[in-house]
């Protein structure tokens, strides 16, 4: 008779900070967009949607001429997110006020239900050639009627565009993010006039909060230091974040940006939680990588208070040379994929976690929709399966440069990106039973629960037969699932004891590569609770199913030699795997 009881799987991961996050970027082998860097995107019943920017051009020439009015994207590009069947469509067609709110570069959307709202953006005034100048506008873009016209092949209707007037909203190269039902537009600037031969550009130097159930137009708070000029909230071009601060509040993180002093990348980072009076900027701390507009991603982790903000790349102030970050302040292309930790609302430490395949700007880590997020957009790391590559994204576009360094071509790619992350313990994770069965004997006391603690609470089992046995009359299992499919060491530990005299325990864990139990300890119990670890560090994956993370353990008891009645008793107050990364 066989008696199975099943659970709860248990995982701990020992230590603060227990989890690593590793990232991997790759080119899709079976997608490609279209050459398209800063743009805007939304997204509605699996289709992805992507407006404005700068079509076939790299990063722009500084003085006359910087953004050649053929250069904007006059497209409507759509990317089927199942397959990455590209269709295009055109704004061509549409009234003047729709085509000069679209026709822009650097405008900034956020999107609620299927409604992107976007603000600003820089462009060629169309009733006026060789005119330039920032709109003050919110465009409310309608994406199913986006959609279902690229699907039938018709024109988008001018019906699916509503602009409104927004002052606040007058802004190029700022960053935005979601609040809950609130949202942030951060920093930005104003420029009016032909970029590079016009004044310099008029920042914000403001963070714009406003209320969707309120209004999408004015702000229902302004976060303002007074400083104008000299605020570090003087900035553009930036990349800003979700995080979680202290006592369960939103924020956001702004992460460098241009342009300090009017010269130099910022290298120290703003942070905000909703209370705050305005950002703070954390001059303890530099960050090194990413100091320009770029694909960026940010993950939580409740279970150690942890934000990870990936930064993929871009234009920074300094290289990565030798291990090592030297400041260069011509803003040199960088590849490096880095991981900024902000610990309990603070700066913790900057991470290198690899390189992209180029450099790369101006473009969007679109994250995939099945991942476990916050209503902000921040995916979920506690929810994350331990030790299995999971497609974070793919980042469309951008500008991309040839070469890492403070000179090299750029162009607008047409790549496609596919970013992967795995999520790893950086200490020893302990894994309880989640299920256990009697294979022999007859039931005594207790359960699953009792496994999972060493508190003198017993599963306790007898033999149904009265004999010693080639076949173990007490069997125990144990079934746990692994976090990691590849670790370095696994221990088994079992706290047991008898009740009698010269009985024997023989542990044995399940090989998945033989497809046969392998015993791997054998002692006579004792009276009294001991505990035994045993520790396998030879090829320890072969007791990990490579599907699941399936492990199992059998603990089989006999007498022996023979013992009176009335019966013997084995009692187990503990099992347990810890699996070594």
């Amino acid at each position: 008779m066989m008696i199975v009881c099943a659970g709860l799987s248990a995982v701990v991961a020992g230590g603060a900070g227990a989890q690593h996050v590793a990232v991997s970027v790759q080119v899709s082998s079976d997608r490609q967009f279209v050459p398209l860097q800063s743009y805007v995107q939304g997204e509605v019943d699996g289709k992805l949607l992507f407006f404005c920017g700068l079509s076939d051009m790299g990063l722009h020439v500084f003085g006359q001429g910087a953004f050649p009015a053929k250069n904007f994207s006059r497209q409507i590009v759509m990317v089927d997110r199942a397959t990455g069947a590209v269709t295009t469509g055109t704004t061509d067609h549409l009234p003047l006020a729709t085509r000069q709110a679209m026709t822009v570069t650097a405008p900034t959307a956020v999107q609620y239900g299927s409604i992107l709202y976007m603000y600003g953006g820089y462009g060629p005034d169309l009733e006026n050639p060789g005119d330039y100048f920032t709109r003050a506008l919110c465009t409310a873009i309608d994406l199913v009627q986006v959609k279902n016209a690229l699907q039938a092949s018709q024109p988008v209707p001018a019906s699916a565009f509503t602009h409104t007037e927004c002052v606040a909203g007058k802004v190029a190269g700022a960053g935005i993010v979601k609040l809950g039902d609130r949202f942030a537009l951060i920093c930005g600037a104003d420029a009016d006039g032909e970029y590079g031969s016009a004044p310099d550009p008029e920042y914000t130097n403001v963070v714009q909060i406003f209320d969707r159930n309120v209004s999408y137009v004015n702000p229902v708070e302004t976060l303002d230091d007074g400083q104008g000029f000299f605020s570090p909230m003087h900035r553009r071009d930036v990349n800003v974040l979700p995080v979680r601060m202290p006592v369960d509040r939103a924020g956001f993180v702004v992460v460098c940006g241009a342009f300090e002093s009017g010269i130099f990348l910022y290298e120290n980072p703003l942070i905000w939680g909703e209370g705050d009076a305005v950002p703070y900027e954390d001059n303890e701390f530099i960050q090194h990588i990413g100091g320009y507009e770029g694909p960026i991603a940010s993950l939580y982790s409740a279970s150690h208070d942890r934000n990870h903000l990936l930064i993929f790349s871009g234009l920074s102030g300094y290289e990565y040379i030798d291990n090592e970050f030297v400041w260069n302040p011509a803003a040199p292309w960088t590849r490096q994929i880095v991981n900024l930790h902000v610990d309990g609302g603070v700066f913790a430490r900057e991470l290198v976690l690899g390189e992209m395949p180029w450099p790369l700007t101006n473009a969007k880590l679109v994250l995939e929709n099945t991942l476990p997020k916050t209503t902000d957009g921040q995916v979920l790391v506690d929810q994350l399966p331990f030790g299995q590559p999971i497609l974070l994204g793919r980042i469309y576009g951008g500008i991309a440069a040839e070469k890492q360094g403070s000179v090299s071509p750029t162009y607008a790619s047409d790549a496609v990106l596919d970013v992967y992350v795995t999520v790893t313990p950086e200490g020893p994770v302990e894994v309880r039973p989640s299920a256990f069965s009697r294979v022999r004997g007859l039931h005594v006391s207790g359960g699953l629960s009792d496994l999972l603690q060493s508190d003198d609470l017993r599963l306790v089992t007898r033999p149904d037969v009265f004999r010693t046995s080639a076949v173990p009359p007490v069997q125990i299992q144990v079934v746990g699932t692994s976090p990691l499919q590849n670790p370095s060491e696994i221990k088994f530990t079992v706290e047991s004891r008898a009740s009698a005299n010269n009985i024997s325990q023989r542990v044995r864990l399940f090989n998945y590569d033989t497809q046969k139990w392998e015993q791997v300890d054998a002692r006579t119990m004792p009276l009294s609770d001991t505990t035994i670890v045993v520790t396998i560090s030879t090829d320890p994956a072969r007791f990990i199913d490579d599907a699941t993370g399936e492990m199992k353990a059998l603990l089989q008891y006999n007498a022996l030699a023979f013992t009176i009645a009335p019966i013997w008793q084995a009692g187990q107050d503990l099992t347990m795997w810890t699996i070594v990364p």
